[in-house]
């Protein structure tokens, strides 16, 4: 394996978040580009990216290089207050801010399954595993400093931080056709815990206990 790439890990603010959603987008196709896939370029990081900057338990890295933005990482140490905060304050406020622009039925070029995440009025969801692996980990990086050993790096060390938080296990959410990223989550430890048909989404659940042994 090569040498992880040169690069820099910083905390992430609001003055990132367009760089933060263009990664985002370039790694949303199962792990490719969707650029092609959305009308609102910024929606599906308002979805899934903007919320760990806001939530006070949330946590939003920055991975560099020298040619800048490169991928990011994304922690919560307990998901189920995110998803709690994510439904009663961070939801209301994309709908508030966004209007007549996002009423269903009247928007054009975005994805349907985006819109109904945005109005979906249902309860969060929280499996039982959730007691198991309570904290939640998003790695998104970018094709050029990928298979350089820099993914696993960064990803063992936010479990080491998690872990110094009294974690005792951490989850990720993949999309079931990235298969790259479930290979690369498997070989760090990561085991499977469910294939959950959500309302707007399929969702692979991976999971690692951080209890040392």
């Amino acid at each position: 394996m090569k040498k992880p790439a040169p690069h820099t890990l910083r905390p992430a603010c609001f003055q990132d978040l367009e760089a933060l959603y263009d990664v985002c987008l370039r790694t949303a196709d199962a792990g490719g580009d969707a650029s092609h896939l959305f009308g609102d370029v910024t929606l599906l990081g308002d979805l899934y990216v903007g919320g760990y900057l806001a939530f006070s338990g949330g946590w939003a890295d920055i991975i560099e290089d020298a040619q800048g933005m490169a991928g990011y990482r994304l922690m919560t140490l307990d998901a189920r207050a995110y998803q709690v905060w994510f439904r009663k304050q961070w939801l209301p406020q994309l709908r508030t801010s966004r209007g007549a622009q996002l009423d269903k039925g009247q928007a054009k070029h975005l994805d349907e399954s985006l819109l109904d995440f945005l109005w979906d009025e249902e309860e969060s969801y929280q499996p039982p595993w959730m007691d198991t692996y309570p904290s939640e980990l998003h790695l998104s990086i970018l094709p050029r400093l990928q298979r350089l050993g820099l993914g696993s790096k960064i990803l063992q060390q936010a479990e080491a931080w998690l872990r110094s938080k009294a974690s005792q296990g951490v989850h990720v959410g993949l999309n079931p056709d990235n298969h790259r990223a479930r290979l690369f989550f498997e070989a760090l430890g990561y085991e499977f815990l469910e294939l959950a048909d959500l309302p707007t989404e399929q969702i692979l659940y991976l999971g690692k206990s951080l209890i040392e042994s």
